[in-house]
C-alpha cells in the first residue's frame, strides 16, 4: 500500500461508527496472524481491522523490560515488516513522544513511512509500563504534553492521527484530572483521545467515558476515544462501544500466548527427551512456510526451471 492509504482506511473505519478492533502484533509473522484472522459471529464474519505495534511486546521480544531502554529508532524499523506483510491500519506505541521536536520528527517518520496513528502518554521519562501497581507514575505537565501534539499537528499535517493517552487514572489522579487533561489535549488538536485503567471493574473509565462525550460535541474536529481492556476484558467490545468508545486495542495478547506456548514446549521436550510430545501443541513447518509465502516461491522456481529446460 501507498504509505498514505492506510491513514485513510482507518479515517474511513472511524466513519462507520461501530467498534473498531486493533489487535497487538510484535514482528511480521504476529502481523500475518493477526491480518488473516477470522471468525463468524451470528451468521457474519468478524476480522481485526487493525494492528497495535506496542512498546511492551517489542521489548520484550527482545528480551528487554517496558522501561524506556529501546530507542524508538530500532522498533519503528522492526515495525516495517508489520506494514511489509499488512495492509490494515497500524497504530505506533510512541511511549511519551520525547521533547515536541522529537514528537514532530517521530510523526514525519511514521507518516512517510505509511503507520495509520502514533499513541503517546502524558507521563514523564523514563516510562515504566503502565500495568506495573509497583513502578513509580508521574504525570508530565498538560501544557507541555499539549505543546507536543500542537506541533506534530501543524496545519497540513494530513490524516495521520495523533492519539494522547491519558494516564490519570492509572497513576491515581482520578477522573477529574483526566477530563481537565482531554480537554488540553483536545483543544491542541490531538485527533483521539485513549482512557487507560488498569481497574478489573472500570468503573471510572466508564465515569469518564460518560463525561467525554461534552468534550468531543466541543471540539472542531470530533475526537475518538480509545482504550485497551487489558485488565478489564470480562467487558465486550460491543458494551465499550455502547459506552462511547470507538477504538478498542487488544495490546498484548499475541504475545502472552506465544510466551506460554514457548514455555511449554521447551518443558515437554525436556521431560520427554524428543519433541514428539509436543508436536500437537504446535504448527507444522509446512503450515508456516505456506502462512508466509513460500508456495509463492516454489510455483515461481517452477516456472523458471521449465523455462531454462532444454527443448528436444
Amino acid at each position: 500500500m501507498l504509505p498514505g492509504e492506510r491513514q485513510l482506511v482507518l479515517r474511513r473505519l472511524l466513519a462507520e461508527r461501530r467498534p473498531i478492533r486493533f489487535l497487538e502484533v510484535h514482528d511480521g509473522l504476529s502481523a500475518l496472524v493477526a491480518e488473516d484472522a477470522c471468525a463468524t459471529v451470528d451468521g457474519s464474519s468478524v476480522e481485526f481491522d487493525g494492528l497495535w505495534v506496542g512498546s511492551f511486546a517489542d521489548s520484550a521480544t527482545r528480551g528487554l523490560p517496558d522501561a524506556s531502554i529501546l530507542g524508538v529508532e530500532a522498533r519503528v524499523a522492526r515495525a516495517r515488516d508489520v506494514l511489509r506483510v499488512s495492509r490494515k491500519p497500524v497504530l505506533f506505541d510512541g511511549d511519551t513522544g520525547g521533547a515536541p521536536s522529537q514528537f514532530a520528527h517521530l510523526v514525519a517518520e511514521l507518516e512517510s513511512q505509511g503507520f495509520a496513528g502514533v499513541v503517546i502518554e502524558d507521563k514523564l521519562e523514563p516510562k515504566r509500563n503502565s500495568l506495573s501497581k509497583e513502578a513509580g507514575h508521574q504525570l508530565e505537565d498538560p501544557r507541555r504534553f499539549a505543546a507536543k501534539i500542537r506541533e506534530a499537528k501543524r496545519p497540513g499535517s494530513g490524516d495521520f492521527a495523533v492519539i494522547a493517552r491519558l494516564e490519570s487514572l492509572i497513576a491515581g489522579a482520578g477522573v477529574e484530572d483526566a477530563l481537565h487533561r482531554a480537554q488540553v489535549y483536545v483543544d491542541a488538536g490531538a485527533d483521539g483521545i485513549l482512557i487507560h485503567s488498569r481497574e478489573e471493574v472500570p468503573r471510572d473509565l466508564f465515569e469518564f467515558a460518560q463525561a467525554f462525550e461534552e468534550i468531543a460535541a466541543g471540539a472542531s474536529i470530533r475526537p475518538f476515544l480509545a482504550c485497551v481492556p487489558t485488565t478489564y476484558n470480562q467487558v465486550s467490545d460491543a458494551e465499550l462501544f455502547a459506552r462511547g468508545v470507538s477504538v478498542i486495542i487488544h495490546g498484548n495478547q499475541l504475545l502472552r500466548a506465544a510466551y506460554s506456548a514457548m514455555q511449554e514446549t521447551a518443558r515437554l521436550i525436556l521431560e520427554h527427551d524428543r519433541s514428539l510430545e509436543a508436536d500437537a501443541a504446535y504448527a507444522t513447518v509446512d503450515e508456516i512456510s505456506e502462512h508466509v509465502g513460500l508456495a509463492d516461491i516454489l510455483a515461481a522456481d517452477a516456472i523458471l526451471q521449465e523455462a531454462e529446460r532444454p527443448s528436444l
